[in-house]
């Protein structure tokens, strides 16, 4: 079986119950966000991430920086749906090495654009070149 067949729900039913876990974790892996509560003051925590990947979320041709708004929108979309205050943002960004610098700097634009828009600062992340479809997680 593979993961096209077994589905995303069915995967996360056999995955789930393998990972660590805290008494501080109040919604966990599963969720829209992942919920923790500071031990010290009690307050809350919600965390997330999403990604999209070229030729599944977006085809090769889309606008660069409507691709970065709506990898910075799908995460904000589930803090929404948790009531949360959405503040900082981590973005990893994987490439190929042959992707125009302009297309880099055009999706960039668009992530600034919706963080701004929400209030969200772009914190840091990562990148890291691939063989294959760009992907950009939240």
């Amino acid at each position: 079986m593979n993961l096209r067949e077994l589905g995303e729900d069915r995967l996360l039913r056999k995955i789930l119950p393998q990972l660590p876990s805290n008494p501080d974790v109040i919604a966990g892996a599963g969720d829209d966000c992942a919920v923790m509560r500071f031990p010290a003051d009690g307050r809350l925590l919600l965390l997330k991430t999403d990604c999209l990947v070229e030729g599944v979320h977006f085809p090769s041709d889309a606008p660069p920086p409507a691709v970065g708004w709506k990898a910075m929108a799908r995460p904000l979309s589930d803090f929404a749906a948790m009531s949360g205050l959405p503040q900082f943002a981590l973005v990893t960004l994987i490439a190929p090495a042959t992707t125009p610098v302009n297309w880099t700097t055009q999706m960039y634009r668009g992530l600034a654009k919706a963080a701004r828009a929400f209030g969200v600062a772009i914190v840091g992340g990562e990148m890291s070149r691939i063989d294959g479809p760009r992907a950009i997680s939240v």
